[in-house]
């Protein structure tokens, strides 16, 4: 699959493949987010559920993702897991970032690494 991948959504309604990760730009989330921000109540949890979102990776993306490596961060002794709204701003948070996926905001949790996922 090379450097910079996509996977397939599950949800028969979507039969297309999301797009490749340098592709994906989210303007009307990155401006929920902004309202969110600035106190105004917003549904962010809805709306992150149905973007493609950027998971970048610090190793390859292959077919069956056995090695992936999704950047990982400690943020108040909880360990997180790095997703952004367009590959541009992965690439320009760490210069960590050699791989992406394009991910579905449903199928995030299946690709959080079990320590991450248990906190």
């Amino acid at each position: 699959m090379g450097m910079w991948g996509r996977l397939r959504p599950r949800s028969p309604r979507q039969p297309e493949l999301p797009p490749l990760p340098e592709t994906v730009t989210n303007p009307a989330l990155e401006s929920l987010m902004a309202r969110g921000a600035q106190g105004e109540p917003v549904d962010l949890a809805g709306a992150l559920l149905e973007a493609t979102l950027v998971m970048p990776t610090s190793g390859p993306v292959v077919v069956d993702l056995q090695d992936f490596a999704p950047l990982l961060y400690a943020r108040d002794q909880v360990q997180m897991v790095a997703v952004f709204t367009s590959l541009d701003r992965a690439r320009s948070a760490t210069d960590l970032v050699t791989g992406a996926l394009a991910v579905p905001g449903r199928g995030l949790l299946p690709l959080v690494p079990e320590a991450s996922a248990s906190g």
